[in-house]
């Protein structure tokens, strides 16, 4: 089942230059090319990265398929073929995601990533205009049914303007990355005294990102250093 949803790469909206080259099994051809649609912004991002992603492990770069199937989760967090085909590149890279599922949140950042970006800022723009135009019309016609909608597209305001927050939250506020080779993690800025080895395709988590060295989090709560050029930002 899951190798059934792996190949299920061509279910977007859209057929450009990147889908013909992966059928032609150029998949280097095929990530240039989705890479200039993803700056384009004309694309759903969480289908490009998830594209990406394929593209590599067909390469088996186990490593840079992690990346962007994290990167897909990151754009949109209900995209499952994301989550199966990150789980079948991790097994392939042979890696251990020693992670603490927590469901509440992860049935709350399903709800939260239910709307696009673009969705909820047409939404409280909308109920802006309409709550405008409510107490305008009312003071030349006032209508007995104002409060209900008042209520109404004001609650409506303040559940996407709350949606719009946690998106951005865990779009641009959670700082992960992703280690690019085997390394070590380091206790001071100065990558001396190590005290972790890193298999590459390992997550981690950043706290605090320096000019050569990236202050970092891992699942047992320890604080460690890493190297900027071992890692890629998510």
């Amino acid at each position: 089942m899951k190798f059934i949803v792996f190949f299920l790469l061509f279910n977007t909206l859209f057929a450009n230059q990147g889908v013909e080259a992966y059928k032609n099994h150029d998949y280097q051809k095929a990530i240039t090319f989705w890479q200039k649609d993803i700056r384009s912004n004309q694309y759903e991002k969480s289908e490009l990265f998830f594209n990406i992603g394929n593209a590599y492990f067909k390469q088996k770069k186990y490593v840079e398929a992690i990346l962007f199937y994290n990167k897909s989760l990151k754009a949109n967090y209900n995209n499952l073929k994301a989550k199966t085909n990150l789980d079948l590149a991790i097994e392939k890279q042979k890696i251990s995601e020693f992670t603490i599922q927590n469901d509440f949140l992860d049935f709350f950042k399903r709800l939260v990533y239910f709307f696009k970006l673009h969705h909820l800022q047409w939404i409280i723009i909308f109920c802006f205009w309409c709550l405008s135009g409510i107490f305008i019309l009312n003071r030349f016609y006032p209508f007995p049914k104002k409060r209900i909608f008042t209520l109404f597209f004001l609650t409506m305001l303040i559940l996407a303007s709350v949606n719009l927050y946690f998106l951005y939250q865990f779009q641009n506020a959670e700082k992960k990355a992703i280690v690019k080779e085997p390394t070590e993690g380091f206790e001071d800025i100065n990558l001396t005294k190590s005290k972790k080895n890193f298999k590459g395709g390992e997550t981690i988590e950043i706290i605090d990102q320096l000019k050569n060295a990236s202050q970092i989090k891992i699942n047992d709560g320890q604080i460690l250093w890493i190297s900027n050029s071992k890692i890629y930002n998510i």
